[in-house]
């Protein structure tokens, strides 16, 4: 066993300091290969003590469902459905790897086999979505030797997705652009901060206030966003603050925005949709807490909306509707509370403008030819949704 490993072992950790002896209660025991057949974990069930974490954390958590306990009494062991190959999907590995106190499963992706050192830790946010998960970038030297989850304003419980737990070897890239570049001649050569802080003045300089714009990198933390609005309005002056992520888009992103709520409000909902949204795969934290709530409040309903044949949400969901168009589903549904005027004029009222405009269009369209758009076979689908 590598040493960072036995650091973060809590099952060693605990026999040393009880002072656990094999010895106490000597006999037969199993023994069993370890799996390495997985690209990203290796699977030592010399270790398992048969806590079940792992089987819980599949089930109750992640929603997975894809681990159990094989066999009875001597012969129980942790394995997948049927005793078949570990085919465990990334999303739930990350929740495994994080939770496992005595390093049954255990992480491969590193680099190499590192030596006797303790590694530093560094709390920061994840960069890969926008939910904003809490990690520790474990390093020495700068050198990134593991993510782990840390219980943030958002991952309160310190899940990950697979994203930082086996995403982060891209920080120990050599070829990383770590210092500034200035284009000479059609050819780009490094520059020191000094330079380039003196270059972005003077351009900023040349132009009218309003004449200069900030692009802002949507993976980019909140501490940093906001220092370049800050740069932006209290030093070049102007209120041209956006992101390339939100180009071509109108002001809908920015008007969704008002309408958010933070994740602990889930808990609070009575039925929750997923209209075109892959939240397994890509915002999985987020799929966490909607596995969680459903099971511990009396099974709150989930609906999945998608347009694909095979979601991997589908087995998650209570309901699915299968379409072929976000756009003509939503509209069709609109259309059905609209003309019935079954739309909460008060909400529309408090938070929207152009209300009667987008009334007056909306109803010239076709309905029943929004619905074939759509891909539902049937009306009266678009219709008990519309009424839930």
């Amino acid at each position: 066993m590598w040493l960072y490993r036995i650091i973060t072992c809590d099952l060693k950790k605990f026999a040393t300091e009880y002072e656990a002896s094999q010895d106490a209660q000597k006999g037969e025991f199993a023994e069993y290969q370890v799996d390495f057949r997985h690209p990203y974990i290796e699977i030592d069930n010399n270790k398992c003590i048969l806590c079940s974490r792992c089987v819980r954390i599949c089930n109750e958590v992640v929603g997975a469902n894809a681990l159990g306990l094989v066999n009875r009494g001597y012969k129980t062991y942790v394995a997948p459905s049927m005793a078949k190959n570990y085919r465990i999907p990334l999303v739930s590995l990350a929740a495994y790897v994080f939770l496992l106190v005595q390093q049954v499963l255990l992480q491969k992706n590193v680099i190499f086999k590192p030596g006797p050192v303790k590694l530093n830790k560094v709390k920061t946010i994840c960069n890969y979505c926008s939910i904003g998960c809490e990690i520790e970038i474990n390093h020495k030297n700068q050198f990134v030797m593991k993510v782990s989850g840390s219980e943030g304003m958002v991952n309160k419980d310190g899940n990950l997705c697979k994203y930082p737990k086996f995403g982060y070897n891209y920080l120990n890239r050599t070829d990383r652009i770590i210092k500034p570049l200035l284009k000479v001649n059609g050819e780009f050569r490094e520059i020191s901060y000094e330079k380039a802080y003196e270059v972005i003045r003077e351009k900023i300089k040349e132009v009218e206030p309003d004449e200069n714009a900030f692009f802002a990198g949507a993976r980019l933390t909140n501490e940093e966003l906001y220092l370049i609005q800050k740069f932006a309005r209290g030093y070049a002056q102007t209120n041209n603050i956006t992101s390339f992520h939100y180009l071509n888009r109108g002001k809908a992103y920015v008007k969704n925005a008002t309408a958010n709520v933070p994740f602990n409000q889930l808990k609070d909902a009575s039925r929750i949709y997923l209209i075109g949204s892959e939240i397994s795969m890509d915002n999985a934290v987020a799929g966490f807490m909607i596995n969680k709530i459903k099971k511990r409040k009396n099974n709150i309903p989930v609906e999945l909306i998608t347009v694909h044949e095979n979601s991997s949400m589908e087995h998650k969901a209570d309901q699915t509707i299968k379409i072929k168009s976000i756009y003509h589903f939503i509209k069709a549904v609109n259309y059905y509370l609209v003309a019935n005027d079954f739309q909460n004029g008060m909400f529309i009222t408090d938070n929207c403008e152009g209300f009667e405009e987008y009334k007056e269009n909306l109803l010239k369209e076709n309905f029943v030819e929004l619905i074939e758009k759509s891909g539902v076979p049937y009306m009266d689908q678009i219709i008990e949704f519309a009424r839930i």
